[in-house]
């Protein structure tokens, strides 16, 4: 199979982006969301706490922050999602990069942080039950390779013949 088949497949079989998704994801990739800081009643307390995990990821970067929100209702079990949003998707990458920091801090061991936001996560999800859903129809050689950020199902020996 020649390269220019094996591109075509991989392009037929790609889920396609939308633009608005790329402006998107290019408006928020200076965000973090940060999940599970204990609330409190006070309303401007959720940015000093956030200020204090992230001054703990990453020093001298929470002079970035920008007003935060809470994401969700506030009759949840549990504390709402807090959108952080930084002035560069530089520093919001360095948070991302450090987040493992946060288990070593008894108060904020339980904090999380990511960047995927809802859509990213279905199109998450969808890539490997395809990949579940070929090989129960008997499909071989299958994984998921990540082109122009989205998970796609592909066939391991059309990439190792199209390298030759």
């Amino acid at each position: 199979m020649s390269k220019s088949n094996v591109e075509s497949l991989i392009v037929a079989s790609t889920p396609t982006i939308d633009s608005s998704e790329i402006l998107v994801r290019a408006r928020r990739s200076h965000n973090v969301i940060v999940r599970r800081v204990v609330e409190d009643s006070d309303p401007g307390s959720d940015l000093s706490t956030v200020t204090k995990v992230l001054e703990l990821v990453v020093p001298s970067n929470s002079k970035y922050l920008v007003p935060s929100s809470s994401n969700g209702s506030e009759n949840r079990r549990g504390p709402r999602p807090i959108l952080v949003s930084l002035s560069d998707p530089i520093t919001a990458r360095d948070i991302l990069r450090n987040k493992k920091l946060l288990s070593t801090s008894e108060m904020f061991k339980k904090v999380t942080m990511t960047d995927v936001f809802p859509k990213q996560t279905e199109c998450l999800k969808k890539a490997p039950e395809d990949l579940k859903l070929r090989q129960s129809q008997g499909e071989q050689n299958l994984t998921i390779k990540y082109l122009k950020g989205v998970p796609t199902v592909i066939s391991i020996k059309n990439i190792a013949s199209s390298k030759n």
